[in-house]
C-alpha cells in the first residue's frame, strides 16, 4: 500500500480539472498506473473514509473526495470517522 500514491491521485484531482474528469471515467486505469493494489482500489471506489484515514491520506483530500465528489452524506461521513477524529 502506498499512501503517497493515493494522496497524489486525490491532490491531482483537485488541481487539474482534466485529470479529475479522466479519473472519473478511467478510474481503474489511473489506479493501476499509480500502482494501487486491490485493497486501495476498493477503498477509493466505495469510498472507505475510515480506511483512507488509517493509511494517512490527507484529511482534506478525503473529505473533498468523499463528501463533495462522491456525494457521501455528511452525517454518514462523520459516523464512519467516530473514534478516529474528535467531534
Amino acid at each position: 500500500m502506498t499512501a503517497v500514491a493515493i494522496n497524489k491521485i486525490l491532490y491531482k484531482r483537485e488541481i487539474d480539472p482534466k485529470f479529475k474528469e479522466y479519473f472519473a471515467s478511467h478510474m481503474d486505469e489511473v489506479m493501476n498506473e499509480y500502482g494501487l493494489g486491490e485493497e486501495e482500489k476498493i477503498a477509493l471506489k466505495t469510498p472507505d473514509v475510515r480506511q483512507l484515514f488509517s493509511w494517512g491520506i490527507h484529511p482534506l483530500l478525503v473529505f473533498q473526495y468523499s463528501v463533495i465528489d462522491m456525494h457521501m452524506n455528511r452525517d454518514e461521513y462523520r459516523q464512519k470517522l467516530q473514534g478516529i477524529m474528535p467531534d
